[in-house]
């Protein structure tokens, strides 16, 4: 092992800690709910990571970093999709509707329907 190679490792960390100091600048601008559920954290952990008080893990890190990028970049985070249209689907309304007219139309029928004469 070289000394050139711990002070490398050394110098990385130092950068990287600089990285992920400015990505949690960034990201207090925004709700802390927000941004942990966006990497995947509880608010507690994320709390302690913004104090110093926790290193995150690399995946943790990554998604701080990134979501920082994105947040620079103008994306919104955090807007709930409030109904199956948001999310592509349709709406469950008319669906229902179709469906109790059928089972009235059946219920209809059987009701009132001759019994067969033998």
């Amino acid at each position: 092992m070289d000394i050139g190679d711990d002070n490398h490792a050394d110098h990385q960390a130092q950068l990287t800690d600089a990285e992920l100091e400015d990505a949690l600048e960034v990201l207090k601008s925004l709700r802390q709910c927000e941004v942990a559920f966006e990497i995947g954290v509880s608010e507690r952990r994320l709390r302690d990571i913004e104090r110093g008080r926790s290193t995150p893990r690399r995946r943790t890190r990554d998604a701080i970093i990134g979501l920082a990028e994105d947040v620079r970049a103008g994306y919104a985070i955090g807007e709930p999709e409030t109904s199956a249209q948001s999310e592509g689907g349709t709406s469950l309304g008319p669906i229902i509707f179709v469906g109790v007219l059928l089972v009235a139309l059946i219920v209809a029928v059987v009701k009132f329907a001759k019994p067969p004469e033998v």
